[in-house]
């Protein structure tokens, strides 16, 4: 999909009511560096339209300096990919350090990233939030490579990071054993923690050596919410984030994650007790100067855990070897000691559980913590295997354990690399349906589904764990439902939540969408109807009082945008609704500052 053309620019004025708007739709036409021409000459306050099935490349890193970008492709489905967007290549043969510099807002939508150059380079990172109080949405998108080192750095401070309906693939190396984040929440640079980071239905593949980092500063993330995503493939942790005000860990789906046993004479990490240095997947830890009991909300239910025998055949082996020789034991980790995990995990379990923070923290035994009343850990399910439709994904994971073996009797317990073959000659258990990492010919590129009745009735709402977009009916009902779910596991219920499931014709029916969302100073409503219909749309606050009329006259049938404009409006969480004929429907629109 390597297709080179010059650009067009479409300007089309957009219409609320009878007055003109100032909101631009450029569709660019795909090409080397069509996307970055674009932009330098049009700045922002714009949408930056990529068509489906075409491929753009760039040809610098793309900065936003104090505007709103907004990158947004075409609507795509299983016969028709997104957009193409690839990175590129230095004068000196090296491939650029990253693909986004966000030095303003950003929103990318509907797009197919390959963070890899056309000689199949990978970058160190794929986007970065490099200033104060950026507001970076990420959503729909196919991030593929994501990148050696990291794929999103929240570095300014005050970030805030929503990362939603994704599949992000290939991420760190398979050269090593120890290397590389996926998110980093903030760095010791920053002069404050990380706002917002939510991730939610994204599914990640092939990941390096941690899914989430905060680089154990002092910097406490205010909101951290990780729910309904899918992990296939991962060297090490989950979250070394330690410091968060509200925190939740649930409905996730793991699968061979965390194949690098832990070694017993590894010291804590930064901030860890001496006393205590066994981790558990999750770092936690109070918040400096907090005053107990602790009001903070930690969440982490419903969440399953699956390791391939081969994994614990792997920590066995290891241990046999420490056994002979005196050299280092070696276990894996649940997502936390709780004094009950399996022995095959490689550690005493009581032993475990005594020398683990986090456990005592979460104080899961009779679930009773006086300090720690909001802390809920529990309902989580080992080695329950999903039964997943794709065979190749089993495949994966035999290649990952044959992997795993070399890299970590080196890395965990001191082996002699000249023992083993050079890394190079290791088993390849990155996903990659293509064998070229510049090409992205296959699509769908990834097939989450699975058939354990068990998992597709696991999470705290009765519906499948991990990536709900894998599960369309199954997503539908979350949706209807997702704000008394979130509400249940924001007061501490550790129970199931019962609702009453939509429809699928109904919930399938929606007639509506608004974009960018969230969004600076204008939105696109755009609604299809079947017949012609008097159509209503109104904005509302978060405490549901009207704040704007923004249409209510006849349409005919087809397709219709309308663009809002926020005037005076103040940043915030608001609503629209629409009715159109007996239609009608209310979703969330947030307004940025």
């Amino acid at each position: 999909m390597r297709k080179f053309n010059t650009i067009t620019l479409v300007l089309l004025g957009l219409l609320m009511g009878s007055t003109v708007i100032a909101q631009d739709i450029l569709v660019v036409d795909p090409g080397q560096g069509t996307l970055n021409a674009a932009i330098d000459a049009n700045g922002g306050d714009k949408i930056y339209q990529l068509q489906a099935g075409q491929w753009y490349g760039i040809d610098k890193i793309i900065e936003n300096v104090d505007f709103h970008l907004q990158i947004i492709g075409e609507d795509y489905d299983d016969a028709t990919m997104p957009a193409t967007l690839q990175t590129g290549t230095l004068g000196d043969g090296t491939p650029f350090g990253l693909m986004f510099d966000a030095k303003g807002d950003i929103t990318l939508k509907n797009v197919y990233f390959v963070n890899a150059d056309l000689n199949a380079q990978l970058p160190a990172r794929w986007l970065v939030q490099s200033d104060s109080a950026s507001f970076v949405k990420v959503d729909n998108c196919i991030i593929d490579p994501a990148g050696w080192f990291s794929c999103v750095e929240l570095v300014g401070g005050d970030n805030d990071l929503w990362f939603t309906n994704n599949q992000a693939l290939r991420h760190g190396n398979e050269l090593g054993a120890n290397d590389g984040h996926m998110f980093i929440l903030d760095l010791a640079a920053a002069v404050s923690g990380c706002d917002t980071a939510y991730f939610e239905n994204n599914t990640f593949v092939s990941i390096g050596m941690n899914w989430l980092s905060a680089n154990f500063t002092a910097h406490v993330t205010n909101f951290l919410y990780i729910n309904h995503n899918t992990f296939l493939h991962s060297k090490s942790q989950v979250d070394w984030s330690l410091f968060e005000n509200e925190y939740y860990m649930t409905n996730n789906l793991f699968f061979d994650f965390m194949t690098g046993p832990y070694a017993y004479h590894w010291q804590p990490m930064p901030g860890g007790d001496a006393s205590m240095p066994k981790p558990m997947l999750i770092y936690s830890d109070t918040i400096p100067g907090e005053v107990l009991p602790s009001t903070r909300i930690q969440y982490v239910q419903y969440n399953n855990m699956y390791h391939s025998q081969g994994a614990y055949d792997l920590v066995a082996e290891m241990n046999d070897t420490a056994a002979a020789t005196g050299i280092n034991k070696v276990n894996l980790h649940p997502l936390i000691w709780d004094g009950l995990t399996d022995p095959k995990f490689g550690a005493d379990p009581i032993e475990a559980f005594a020398a683990s923070r986090e456990g005592h923290l979460f104080n899961h035994e009779n679930n009773v913590n006086t300090d720690f009343p909001m802390w809920k850990y529990g309902n989580t399910v080992y080695d329950l295997d999903p039964g997943w439709t794709d065979a190749a994904i089993y495949t994966a994971s035999d290649n990952f354990i044959a992997w795993a073996r070399p890299a970590n009797f080196i890395h965990a317990q001191g082996q002699s690399a000249d023992l083993w073959p050079p890394p190079s000659e290791w088993p390849s258990w990155h996903w990659d349906p293509d064998g070229d990492a510049a090409i992205n010919d296959t699509w769908p590129v990834f097939d989450g589904t699975y058939s354990n009745a068990a998992t597709l009735e696991g999470s705290v709402a009765g519906l499948p764990l991990g990536d709900l977009n894998w599960f369309p009916e199954q997503k539908a009902d979350w949706e209807a439902n997702k704000d008394a779910i979130f509400e249940h596991m924001k007061a501490g219920n550790t129970e199931k939540i019962s609702f009453v499931s939509v429809p699928s014709s109904l919930a399938a029916g929606s007639f509506s969408k608004v974009y960018p969302n969230p969004m600076s100073n204008t939105a696109m409503i755009e609604f299809t109807l079947e017949t012609s219909s008097n159509v209503q749309i109104a904005i509302y606050n978060a405490v549901g009082q009207q704040v704007r009329n923004v249409m209510d006259e006849e349409r005919t049938s087809g397709t219709h945008t309308v663009t809002f404009d926020r005037g005076e409006l103040n940043h915030g969480l608001y609503f629209y609704s629409i009715k159109a004929g007996n239609k009608a429907e209310t979703q969330k629109l947030m307004i940025l500052e």
